[in-house]
């Protein structure tokens, strides 16, 4: 739970003297990103190899609240599946892997899905 000034690099841990300032800013002035991924940025070289090395060892996916259809996060389903793992969908509408891929598919919004899920566990 990070933010990285875009100007220069500097890293911040989440508290919150820092979301103060919408948005956020470095001392130097730049603007403090979350350390996630945004719709159409370039997925770092380090966390494509950390997710490749944990879907070699994958024996169960579990697909939440996605279309499937935006690359490179759209192939890990296929990989899952081609090394015998099995995959578990949660989506309030059928997904582009729904018919192909899919072991069993929960059509439900996800809050809903996972929270009825956490209680039969017993960890809500």
């Amino acid at each position: 739970d990070y933010l990285t000034c875009l100007k220069c690099r500097t890293k911040y841990r989440v508290n919150e003297k820092i979301l103060e300032k919408n948005p956020p800013k470095c001392k130097c002035g730049g603007v403090l990103k979350p350390n996630i991924v945004f719709f159409e940025e370039i997925i770092p070289e380090e966390v494509l190899s950390a997710v490749a090395e944990e879907v070699s060892m994958a024996e169960l996916l579990m697909v939440i609240g996605t279309t499937a259809e935006i690359y490179p996060a759209a192939q890990i389903p296929y990989e899952v599946k081609r090394k015998g793992g099995n995959i578990i969908e949660i989506n309030p509408n059928p997904s582009a892997i729904t018919e192909t891929l899919t072991d069993i598919f929960i059509q439900a919004k996800a809050t809903e899905a996972l929270s009825e899920i956490g209680k039969k566990l017993k960890i809500i």
